[in-house]
């Protein structure tokens, strides 16, 4: 891609800069080559207000990388220009956070405005409690904490303090099971029991964070890593081909759990309400979590409403128009009523 504007690199330009974050990386930036066209930009910045800002930014961008290395680059570049760690957010997050107290809140426009039924649609929504037997890998945790993404297929949303936000696969599983993760014939992957099938966990966690990102990066929400976690509940599972999978790269942002190999091991040390609030009434902090939530609830309505985990490629296209039809962003559309 074409480097980014420059305009975005200045603190005129408020939290969009972290806004376009999210897009360039869609359009094909890596996290090292903003981070040099930005790094540029500080060595010639003129002042201590435009080096913070550009400090901010880069610690949304290595926020943003897949590796240990880059985390520990964040955390020492959001350390280094005072962006808060926790807080139920991100780096990332507490970087816009930041740049929200920075500018003003008049800085703070969305790239896209959700239609106003997402918020009453949210009471379909509720949280769920951590299912029978697992509560001891959610810490404190024993309360509602699961935003129920697809309930039938086992498919939460989960927060934990430190900022980090997992969408989670509860497989109930019990026998031993063959992976095959290639859709074939008009079907999704599957895993093949010796009585029966289901459709590849991953394979869903990976269509629904492809929802998700989209809904995050339309309305221009920060940069953040989405992790996604598989927890086999049953001591009777094994996956008889592990190996063939275990360091492909289809699953190297998957983490696959057994419960019965976690022993006092905790998933979720102190996990919150999925949209990162702390407080025990749901309600949002800011604008911030408000939108977040409305995210997850509309990714929500989407996955549920169309055959998402079936063997198709989800294209922007594609996700445009499953929005058009559910009246997903703008106003909903007139009844002819006052």
């Amino acid at each position: 891609m074409r480097k980014p504007l420059k305009k975005y690199f200045t603190p005129a330009s408020g939290c969009m800069s972290l806004m376009m974050i999210r897009r360039w990386l869609a359009d094909g930036a890596t996290c090292v080559r903003i981070a040099e066209w930005i790094s540029r930009e500080y060595a010639v910045a003129r002042s201590d207000k435009a080096r913070r800002h550009l400090g901010l930014i880069l610690s949304s961008v290595f926020d943003s990388g897949l590796n240990r290395q880059t985390e520990e680059i964040a955390k020492e570049c959001a350390g280094r220009f005072g962006v808060p760690e926790g807080n139920g957010r991100c780096i990332s997050e507490n970087a816009f956070a930041e740049m929200t107290g920075l500018y003003g809140d008049g800085q703070l426009q969305w790239l896209d405005t959700f239609n106003p039924y997402l918020d009453r649609c949210g009471s379909q929504y509720r949280l769920g409690e951590v299912p029978s037997g697992l509560s001891r890998f959610f810490g404190s945790g024993d309360g509602d904490v699961l935003f129920p993404l697809m309930e039938r297929l086992s498919l939460y949303a989960v927060r934990n303090a430190d900022g980090r936000f997992s969408l989670v696969i509860f497989n109930g599983c019990s026998e031993s099971a063959i992976v095959d993760e290639e859709p074939f014939g008009g079907e999704p992957p599957l895993y093949f029991t010796e009585r029966s099938h289901f459709v590849s966990p991953v394979w869903i966690l990976k269509q629904a964070a492809v929802v998700l990102e989209y809904l995050l990066r339309r309305v221009g929400y920060p940069q953040m890593r989405i992790f996604r976690t598989v927890m086999f509940r049953s001591g009777g599972i094994s996956i008889l081909n592990y190996d063939d999978f275990r360091e492909s790269d289809y699953w190297k942002d998957v983490e696959l759990v057994f419960a019965r190999d976690l022993g006092d091991r905790c998933l979720f040390p102190a996990p919150l309400h999925a949209a990162g609030l702390a407080c025990e009434d749901g309600k949002p902090r800011d604008d911030m979590d408000a939108v977040f939530m409305r995210c997850l609830i509309a990714a929500a309505e989407i996955l549920n409403s169309f055959n998402v985990v079936g063997s198709m490629v989800i294209t922007d296209g594609l996700l445009e128009t499953w929005c058009e039809r559910l009246c997903i962003f703008g106003q909903p559309p007139h009844d002819g009523t006052d």
